[in-house]
């Protein structure tokens, strides 16, 4: 996680996003990876991205374990 958030420091957006991208194609259950896409998405202005992962998370969580994601997710869209 401390490489794909140097990277947003960097302004290194799309290193970030693949840090995140591949932490969810070996786990696509992984909140750690969602939350850099979040992040990436927000810092970079893309709102509708970092929604987009949500969505993408909570799916792969509901078919593969049938749980619901933490809501702390979500309170980093409300947080900008």
């Amino acid at each position: 996680m401390r490489l794909a958030f140097d990277a947003m420091l960097r302004g290194e957006f799309d290193d970030a996003l693949t840090v995140g991208t591949t932490l969810l194609a070996h786990d696509a259950c992984s909140e750690t990876g969602c939350e850099i896409l979040v992040r990436t998405n927000l810092a970079r202005g893309d709102r509708d991205g970092a929604e987009s992962s949500i969505r993408a998370y909570e799916r792969s969580l509901k078919s593969e374990l049938d749980i619901d994601a933490a809501p702390r997710l979500r309170t980093l869209l409300v947080a900008r």
